[in-house]
């Protein structure tokens, strides 16, 4: 598997996840219920994380070759 087939399956992935916030999402603002607002913020939460991580994975992925190996200001293992 190459990093730019890699990144497409991580950006399929957090499609997946924008999916499923927009889902509950939805099904926040549709009800007036104050605990089950808080239930779905904390379902939310940590989706939205893994979906920001997702696709920082998917751009890293995707510029590994063209930074030379360098990733958000970190050296990775050399191309090769």
């Amino acid at each position: 598997m190459t990093l730019k087939e890699l990144a497409a399956e991580y950006r399929q992935g957090a499609q997946l996840l924008a999916g499923r916030i927009r889902e509950l999402a939805a099904r926040r603002s549709r009800t007036r219920d104050r605990t089950e607002q808080l239930l779905l913020d904390g379902r939310m939460a940590p989706l939205i994380e893994m979906r920001r991580q997702a696709q920082q994975t998917a751009r890293d992925c995707e510029r590994y070759y063209n930074t030379g190996g360098v990733c958000r200001g970190k050296t990775t293992l050399p191309p090769g």
